[in-house]
C-alpha cells in the first residue's frame, strides 16, 4: 500500500476560510508576478512587430506561446486546471491591476471580480485552489500534480452551497483529485445520498455508527431516517395528517373545509394538498357508487 501524505486540513467557511482565501490570493499574486516576469512584454512584442514581416512575427508569437507553456508556474497551472475540472464554466483565474488590484475569473464567458461571486462559489474556489496548490507543492516531480496522493479533512463541506453544488460535490472533488482520500462532515442529505461507493457514518454523542448504503435515496427519506428531521413544517404536517384522518373516517365535508383553510396559508399547488384533493374526489365517487 502506498503511503498517503496529509494534504490539507480545510475548515470552511468559518473564520478560517477568510484567512485561507487571503493566503491563497497573496500566493497567487506573488507567483503570477514571477510568471509574468518571464514572459516577453507587450511593448517588446510591439517593437519586434515594427521590424519583422508578418510571417516572421507570427512565428515569434508561436515560439512565445510554447515558451510560456514551459515557463508556466506549476502551482498556478494546477489551480487553474483544478478549477476548470471541478467547476465547469469557470476558467482563467488571474490577477487584475486595473481599475484596482483584484482577482478575476471567467464565468460562462463573462469576466468577473471574484468578490462578485456568491459565498458558496468563493468557498469552493478557495477549497479547490488550496488543495491543488498544496498537491503541486508536495509533488514537484509529477507531470500532473492533481494526481498526487493525500488525505483531506473538510468540516461542514455543504456550508453556503446551493443544493445543486451539494449534490455534485463529492463526484466533482473525487474526479478533480482522484488519488486523494476525503473525510467530510455534513448536515446535507444531498451530499451523502448522491455519490456512490462512499462510507457514511453518523456521529451521536461522540459515538460513530456506520450507515447503510444511501446511494439514490430520496433526500426527504434521508432527513427522516438518518437525520431524524421532519421533511416539512410540523404545523403543516399535522394539518395534512388531520385531513387524511377525516377522509379515512368518511368526514368528507370537514376534510374539504380543512383543505380550503390550509390552501389559504400554503401554496394551492402544494403537491400534498393536491393529493388530498384527488383523494377526496376518489372517495366521494366511491361513496356515490355505493349509494
Amino acid at each position: 500500500m502506498k503511503k498517503q501524505v496529509p494534504v490539507s486540513n480545510a475548515f470552511l467557511p468559518d473564520s478560517g476560510s477568510a484567512k485561507t482565501s487571503k493566503t491563497n490570493n497573496e500566493c497567487h499574486i506573488q507567483r503570477e508576478d514571477i510568471e509574468n516576469e518571464q514572459r516577453m512584454s507587450h511593448s517588446a512584442l510591439d517593437e519586434l512587430k515594427k521590424h519583422l514581416s508578418e510571417q516572421k512575427f507570427q512565428a515569434v508569437l508561436a515560439e512565445q506561446d510554447k515558451l510560456q507553456d514551459k515557463l508556466q508556474d506549476k502551482q498556478l497551472k494546477a489551480v487553474r486546471q483544478a478549477i476548470a475540472t471541478f467547476m465547469p464554466g469557470y476558467s482563467d483565474l488571474q490577477v487584475r491591476r486595473k481599475p484596482q488590484l483584484h482577482m478575476s475569473i471567467n464565468k460562462n464567458g463573462e469576466a468577473l471580480d471574484t468578490a462578485q461571486l456568491s459565498q458558496g462559489e468563493k468557498s469552493l474556489l478557495a477549497l479547490v485552489g488550496d488543495i491543488a496548490r498544496r498537491l503541486a507543492m508536495m509533488n514537484p516531480k509529477l507531470d500532473d500534480p492533481l494526481a498526487g496522493e493525500g488525505i483531506v479533512l473538510i468540516d461542514e463541506v455543504d456550508m453556503h452551497l446551493h443544493p445543486k453544488w451539494q449534490r455534485s460535490l463529492v463526484g466533482n472533488i473525487t474526479k478533480t483529485f482522484p488519488n486523494c482520500q476525503f473525510v467530510l462532515t455534513t448536515h446535507s442529505p444531498l451530499v451523502i445520498s448522491d455519490p456512490q461507493n462512499i462510507l457514511c457514518y453518523m456521529m451521536d454523542n461522540g459515538e460513530l455508527t456506520k450507515l447503510p448504503n444511501l446511494y439514490g435515496q430520496d433526500a426527504n427519506q434521508v432527513l427522516l431516517d438518518v437525520m431524524d428531521t421532519d421533511v416539512r413544517n410540523e404545523t403543516v404536517q399535522d394539518e395534512l395528517d388531520n385531513i387524511l384522518d377525516l377522509i379515512q373516517d368518511g368526514e368528507l365535508n370537514q376534510a374539504e373545509n380543512k383543505v380550503a383553510q390550509l390552501s389559504k396559508s400554503i401554496s394551492p399547488d402544494n403537491i400534498e394538498l393536491m393529493k388530498m384533493r384527488l383523494l377526496l374526489r376518489k372517495v366521494a365517487v366511491t361513496h356515490e357508487k355505493d349509494q
